[in-house]
């Protein structure tokens, strides 16, 4: 049998996913530099761009005063790929975000992830991730965690901007699709 692994893009709800493992005392090989390995059964999960830079920007941002543009512009564009263009296609642990990524590298990654175990939306977390757990006999305890306390409602123009500049996520998000053995 296959050992799981479980590549994170951070604030999709990995914390979530990982605090079930932890909590049933099951070793579990997932942190924030765990690359692909097409030997395993592979995991991930995929989050609404808007609400996954929103959600980094509430994070990153918690306790100190930074225009949500100049963070944006430094450096959350098209994040979710380029995670995934590290961890899948370079199988580069480290944080260089400064990779860019194209349409021909967002259809590898695509292809990449037909071939995982479960590919989830975090808006699905809810209904699926029980169910991807108990099929792996993990004990579903654990609803939400590490959600940030920072209160923040993106503006019309952020969310526009997210959609023009986070082009690749949308376009991942798009072709997403959970697998049907779940």
């Amino acid at each position: 049998m296959k050992k799981f692994r479980y590549i994170h893009i951070p604030k999709t709800g990995g914390s979530t996913f990982k605090v079930n493992f932890i909590n049933a005392k099951i070793p579990f090989p997932m942190d924030h530099l765990t690359c692909y390995d097409e030997n395993d059964a592979c995991i991930t999960i995929l989050r609404n761009p808007i609400d996954q830079v929103i959600s980094r920007f509430k994070s990153q941002t918690e306790g100190i005063s930074v225009p949500f543009k100049d963070w944006f512009e430094e450096s959350a564009q098209n994040m979710q790929t380029k995670h995934l263009k590290l961890r899948l296609l370079l199988k580069d642990p480290t944080y260089k975000y400064k990779c860019e990524v194209t349409k021909e590298d967002v259809k590898e990654i695509k292809k990449i992830l037909d071939t995982f175990y479960c590919v989830m939306l975090t808006e699905d977390m809810e209904e699926k991730l029980p169910l991807l757990l108990k099929k792996m006999k993990v004990k579903y305890t654990e609803k939400h965690c590490n959600i940030s306390k920072k209160k923040y409602i993106p503006t019309s123009e952020n969310k526009k901007l997210i959609r023009e500049k986070c082009d690749m996520d949308f376009k991942l998000y798009r072709l997403y699709r959970l697998k049907k053995n779940i």
